[in-house]
């Protein structure tokens, strides 16, 4: 569980973890005591974020662009618009469960209000910040850790008859995924079948190193979200299968 790191006399080390987000790809979490950096490992995306201001930068390295905004204006889940109005994210009640091991890693087990189940290490000494850059980016609500795993009732399966105009949806979304192969389609299905929606995969402690948690410098700036998080030539095509799911 997170908390706010105590003056230290020696380094603290980062704790990198290695996560499953299914649908959406794999992701690596580097967690400092007052930094965080968010790696999406299959497309380029970063978000960064650190103290003292605790700013939030989103940028892909392979177009040299940077979105950025503070932390309380931050909001993924709001791909197409940036927030003027800042916004608070209050920790969500939860009750523990017990503790339990992932991969050899300490974690505590916990419920929350909804009903959504999440394991988050329990040895993780670092700023509140930090848990409340993941619920933004993630648009999850905070929980006081970030989440390694995730159980989530509302994906439970139910036995569905396809029409066959829907039947060609799915045969269309399976084509795009091909394209963009960080968006799994069939990751999601897995999932459901356990109400698994996000997994540890792998987990270590490593030496902080400044040049790790440094803002990028001479990007080009952008105030739309999207143009960082998705590349330009998928934008339209996600754009229509979100609208699709939605519905």
């Amino acid at each position: 569980m997170l908390t706010v790191p105590a003056a230290a006399t020696e380094p603290q080390p980062v704790w990198v973890f290695d996560c499953e987000h299914f649908g959406t790809g794999k992701y690596r979490y580097m967690v400092a005591p007052s930094a965080i950096k968010i790696i999406n490992t299959a497309n380029g995306g970063i978000a960064l974020a650190k103290a003292p201001t605790w700013r939030v930068s989103c940028f892909r390295e392979s177009e040299k662009l940077e979105w950025t905004a503070p932390l309380s204006n931050f909001d993924e889940s709001a791909i197409s618009s940036y927030i003027d109005v800042p916004t608070k994210r209050e920790p969500k009640k939860f009750t523990i469960l017990g503790k339990e091991t992932l991969l050899g890693l300490k974690c505590l087990k916990c419920k929350l209000i909804d009903n959504r189940v999440v394991w988050v290490a329990e040895e993780v000494h670092a700023a509140p910040q930090t848990t409340e850059t993941v619920a933004r980016y993630f648009n999850y609500p905070s929980s006081g850790g970030i989440p390694l795993r995730v159980i989530d009732p509302s994906t439970s399966p139910q036995k569905e008859r396809l029409k066959p105009e829907e039947l060609e949806k799915r045969r269309q979304r399976e084509k795009f995924a091909k394209q963009v192969p960080w968006l799994s389609f069939k990751g999601i299905k897995v999932a459901a079948a356990g109400n698994l929606t996000v997994d540890l995969k792998s987990w270590k402690k490593i030496e902080y190193k400044a040049g790790d948690f440094e803002y990028p410098k001479g990007y080009k700036q952008t105030r739309d979200l999207k143009e960082v998080i998705i590349s330009k030539e998928y934008r339209d095509v996600i754009k229509g299968l979100v609208d699709d799911l939605s519905r």
